[in-house]
């Protein structure tokens, strides 16, 4: 990797920066963030140019930079006062003699940066920090250790990943919040439904309009879905070095037939405890040429003998509600390729401040009570969030989101079947219901405070 070195260097020093044989060299550079500033003043893939011949009286630096060849990774490391590598950057252009030429393939956030103390540096490449302007090359071994230990702190959680619970207790919310630790632009957000198919998810041969010296015309190409997308973006060279983390994050993931969408991409949710598929599988021709050729979707990727997996970047995160109706079970085999997390009925209730957003708690916990002395379970009852921020900012917006979002839930699914066990009149039609609420009357069996 690239440092730069402070002061007079020894013969030993001078040998050590050419100890990595080899033509696929990876590099360590230190840059001092009091001279240079800090990785992330350039956008993502925008030139970044860096001098490095301080103090440099015994060609040393001289000797290394010329090494240094386009295609080439390099890590960032920031020294004093932050200690950290803080960025992962590609080599544009061999070097001129005195300067290199890269692009920051990404700017970690500072909850990911990895602090020197927590790297495992070498002997030979001990305490960059006393370094300046210098580069310094390491091993695949060692580069590769490096990313794994930022990775793992950057997303801790499984690959293939099933947040489930009631309506309205977050699980949305909480993957959105969790999936800003992945690079921008590394996360597709995808929701399934009863008519959504594997030509959908994977892809899929149809028609397009393209026009030819002024001529339109109907052509028939690959047209990727979601999951090829990210997968080729996980499977890029750059990614795959640098185990660039990539989400595909599914809503609603039992309101389709999962068997069905996922088709021979089954196979490969079984992973192993690094996160890499245990099977591979043979793709069609069509989705082998859609990952393997250049397209609008990026470089072609390489598949050894021409086997198709998932890579240990690449994440996939889902949310359901199994008592929605319309939704499609799932079989034993499916599940058990996932990690179930779930989330509590009143999970993060404390979110809710305010009047009616202290009102709207302590009603769905009593009407919650209602529903579980009926025999209902948890799975339909209300969680904090089934009612939004702006419908609990004043006493018109939460009324009517009272009558057009809860008794409504409650009267055509969660109590469909136990009206009278919450609804005061339960035989009375939904619209006598909605009426006796808008005359101030207490429609449910308990004291709901709302009109007092």
């Amino acid at each position: 990797m690239i440092f730069p070195m402070e002061g007079s260097s020894s013969q030993k020093e001078k040998d050590e920066g050419d100890d990595i044989q080899g033509t696929e060299k990876l590099w360590l550079m230190v840059r001092n963030p009091a001279v240079y500033g800090d990785f992330d003043y350039r956008k993502i893939g925008e030139e970044l140019r860096y001098s490095i011949f301080q103090n440099d009286k015994d060609g040393v630096k001289r000797k290394l930079v010329n090494q240094v060849q386009a295609g080439q990774y390099v890590l960032g490391y920031e020294s004093t006062p932050q200690r950290t590598i803080s960025a992962f950057l590609k080599v544009l252009k061999p070097s001129d003699g005195s300067n290199i030429l890269f692009e920051c393939i990404e700017y970690l956030a500072d909850s990911c940066k990895l602090k020197y103390d927590d790297i495992a540096f070498p002997e030979r490449l001990k305490d960059p920090n006393k370094m300046r302007g210098w580069i310094r090359s390491i091993s695949l071994e060692e580069y590769k250790q490096i990313v794994k230990t930022v990775r793992e702190r950057q997303i801790p959680n499984p690959r293939n990943r099933i947040i489930f619970g009631a309506p309205g207790t977050g699980k949305s919310n909480l993957l959105k919040k969790q999936s800003e630790g992945f690079p921008d632009k590394q996360v597709e957000r995808v929701t399934f439904h009863p008519e959504y198919s594997y030509f959908d998810f994977v892809g899929s041969y149809k028609p397009v309009m393209v026009e030819k010296d002024g001529v339109e015309s109907i052509v028939y190409r690959f047209e990727a879905g979601p999951f090829a997308r990210m997968l080729k973006k996980a499977l890029s060279k750059d990614s795959v070095m640098n185990q660039v983390p990539h989400l595909l994050l599914i809503e609603e993931i039992n309101r389709a037939r999962v068997a069905a969408v996922f088709g021979d991409m089954f196979q490969l949710l079984d992973r192993s405890v690094e996160g890499r598929s245990e099977y591979a599988i043979t793709p069609s021709r069509d989705l082998l040429n859609y990952l393997t050729d250049d397209n609008e979707d990026g470089e072609g990727v390489d598949l050894p003998n021409g086997k198709l997996y998932l890579p240990e970047n690449l994440y996939i995160w889902a949310t359901m509600n199994s008592a929605d109706q319309g939704v499609f079970p799932m079989d034993t085999a499916f599940k058990r390729r996932w990690s179930f997390e779930y989330i509590h009925i009143d999970n993060n209730e404390d979110d809710l401040t305010g009047n009616y957003g202290k009102l709207w708690n302590a009603l769905r916990k009593r009407i919650n009570g209602l529903l579980q002395e009926a025999g209902i379970n948890e799975d339909k009852q209300m969680g904090p969030f089934f009612l939004k921020v702006d419908e609990l900012s004043n006493e018109e917006t939460f009324k009517k989101a009272i009558k057009e979002k809860v008794i409504m839930y409650l009267y055509e699914d969660a109590a469909r079947h136990h009206r009278e066990q919450v609804f005061n009149n339960a035989k009375k039609r939904f619209s006598d219901i909605c009426r006796e609420y808008d005359k101030g009357n207490d429609i449910f069996k308990i004291s709901t405070g709302i009109n007092d």
